[in-house]
């Protein structure tokens, strides 16, 4: 998963651009883990944080998620962004 909105500490609403993995183990526990956006946006390409985007997979040798436009905190996004999910490296 990503994106999309959690309360702050004041309960307002915000957008993020973290990702969330999801793994099961044993059939019965699921580890969920967060990846963040880069502390320093300019230092690697990540996506702005939003929310009320699309996103989907491809199934190949390397899994990538597609993620298409959404909302951000200065309106609408129009972008199309790939992620290597083994990598965890996007791309515009």
């Amino acid at each position: 998963m990503f994106g999309g909105t959690v309360t702050s500490e004041n309960g307002r609403s915000i957008s993020v651009n973290t990702v969330y993995t999801c793994q099961l183990q044993s059939g019965t526990t699921i580890h969920w883990e967060s990846v963040k956006g880069p502390v320093v946006p300019a230092s690697v390409q990540w996506p702005v944080e939003r929310c009320y985007h699309a996103i989907s997979s491809i199934i190949s040798d390397s899994p990538t998620l597609v993620l298409i436009g959404g909302e951000c905190k200065d309106g609408l996004v129009n972008d199309s962004w790939l992620l290597n999910t083994s990598q965890y490296q996007w791309s515009k």
